[in-house]
């Protein structure tokens, strides 16, 4: 399996943003993360 890593464009900022909300949220049973009753990651 081959992975190409390219860099995100402006455009698809609320794409990677919403990624990474959920990416966190996957993470709060190991790790100390604030979210909020909405379900997003408080910064």
């Amino acid at each position: 399996m081959q992975v190409e890593v390219i860099k995100a464009t402006i455009e698809q900022k609320p794409v990677l943003a919403n990624l990474l909300e959920l990416y966190a949220y996957d993470f709060t049973g190991f790790c100390d993360f604030d979210i909020g009753d909405d379900g997003f990651l408080w910064i």
